[in-house]
């Protein structure tokens, strides 16, 4: 039986990795291919688990699932996002989140894992913030928009508690990554609180 219950973890563990190298293209395939591949594997998986209960709701296979449901919702946002469907990409990017989330608060997602899906909200964060303001009614460009400014000192504020509380500890890339979202997110409020109105 343990020796069963391996092979099915590996089985599984090679199909979740052949997955996680197999993505529609951001540039050439159409936005709904995204939807579709990740209705598609879920499906598979819930066949997996009505053909081989014992292997898919053993405990190590159902950790894999857990870690790569969180993992392939923020793939697909990250490609509709680069699609250009903002708003599907913010949803499957809030499941992601949710789904992180909740294993942390079970003391199962890794410093890596959470870092991947802030990194992805922070970086939207950034691209309404660094957007190029719209045009009055005179053809002037009017100043970044009050609610950014907001939400661009919170993100800052609370990204730089969590290097002062040493959450990146031993982790030199997320490190490095952190300290480039600081400089950006800093950059990005400069001229903001710039503008009167805005403060």
């Amino acid at each position: 039986a343990a020796a069963a219950e391996a092979a099915g973890f590996t089985a599984v563990e090679e199909l979740l990795e052949r997955w996680r190298r197999r993505w529609p293209s951001d540039a050439l395939d159409p936005p709904e291919v995204w939807e579709r591949v990740v209705a598609i594997r879920r499906i598979a998986l819930q066949a997996l688990d009505a053909l081989a209960p014992a292997v898919a709701r053993s405990g190590a296979v159902v950790e894999l699932f857990a870690r790569d449901e969180g993992e392939t919702l923020l793939r697909a946002a990250k490609g509709l996002m680069r699609s250009g469907e903002r708003t599907l990409a913010n949803e499957y990017l809030r499941r992601a989140s949710d789904s992180v989330s909740h294993r942390q608060r079970l003391g199962r997602a890794s410093p890596g894992e959470v870092w991947r899906v802030k990194k992805a909200k922070l970086k939207i964060t950034l691209a309404q913030a660094e957007a190029p303001g719209a045009f009055s009614t005179d053809g002037v460009r009017l100043p970044p928009e009050k609610k950014y400014a907001g939400m661009l000192n919170t993100s800052l504020v609370g990204l730089l508690k969590t290097t002062h509380n040493g959450v990146w500890e031993g982790l030199p890339g997320v490190a490095a990554e952190v300290a480039t979202i600081v400089g950006r997110l800093a950059s990005a409020l400069a001229p903001l609180t710039a503008h009167p109105e805005v403060g």
